[in-house]
């Protein structure tokens, strides 16, 4: 009969074990957002990233032009001519760029924001963009990345999506087959927007950008809940012993 009860026992250790496992392994979802992380300072800044082309941007302290006296934002100068593309997060509370343009970009390469995943997980991706600069008709294309794989798309102008109450959603932009929801990455993996003038324009013009990357990591392998075994077995010992008695 002892024997029976310590053996219901152990079974029953084993069983919590595994059901455990799976709810030990999760993860609350940790959120990324554009907006409330941004640094007027700091670039990269945790896991964002701003980059003309394939070099990040330096902070600068606007002089007057082409920003007001002492803004902060992120391009190669702070004077007309030099400065494109910029970064900045305006008083309004909301992130904006200016895309690139041989007037006031010289050589220097494509607007892009980069977020590199801290670890081996699943991402969701909400967000939006929309035209900023109005009474100039102008517009930009943009493409969202996750690695090299494009999931969403689109052109903003003066006429389609002027202003943040008209803005395009990313879920709205998807290119065909692809989803914002449960994507797997590695750890580095990155998620691109890439925003440029459109075909046919002479000058960049400025979008507004909203994105949250909500990122869950990987479960913890089943192997590492067995180290639950050691304490589990030890009260068993204890209360075999007990029997024994």
């Amino acid at each position: 009969m002892k024997k029976f009860v310590f053996f219901k026992l152990f079974a029953a250790l084993v069983v919590s074990i595994i059901l455990m496992a799976p709810t030990l392994a999760m993860s609350a979802p940790i959120v990324y957002n554009l907006q409330s992380d941004w640094s007027k300072t700091d670039n990269p800044n945790g896991a964002w990233t701003e980059w003309k082309g394939s070099t990040i941007l330096p902070h600068q302290k606007g002089t007057g032009d082409p920003f007001s006296n002492g803004f902060d934002f992120f391009a190669m100068g702070n004077s007309r001519g030099n400065f494109l593309p910029a970064w900045w997060k305006d008083t309004d509370g909301n992130v904006y760029t200016h895309s690139w343009d041989s007037s006031n970009g010289g050589s220097y390469g494509k607007s892009i924001l980069t977020w590199t995943a801290p670890q081996a997980g699943t991402i969701s991706l909400s967000g939006s963009i929309w035209y900023a600069q109005p009474g100039l008709d102008r517009s930009n294309d943009f493409y969202l990345y996750i690695g090299d794989t494009l999931l969403a798309s689109g052109t903003i102008s003066e006429a389609n999506h002027n202003g943040k109450a008209n803005a395009l959603a990313f879920l709205d932009a998807l290119y065909p087959g692809q989803t914002l929801t449960d994507l797997t990455v590695g750890a580095d993996d990155v998620v691109k927007l890439l925003i440029v003038q459109s075909s046919g324009q002479t000058y960049g013009t400025v979008s507004g950008v909203e994105l949250t990357i909500a990122e869950t990591a990987a479960p913890v392998p089943l192997p590492s809940a067995l180290l639950l075994f050691a304490p589990g077995l030890a009260g068993l010992a204890v209360i075999r012993r007990r029997f024994k008695k």
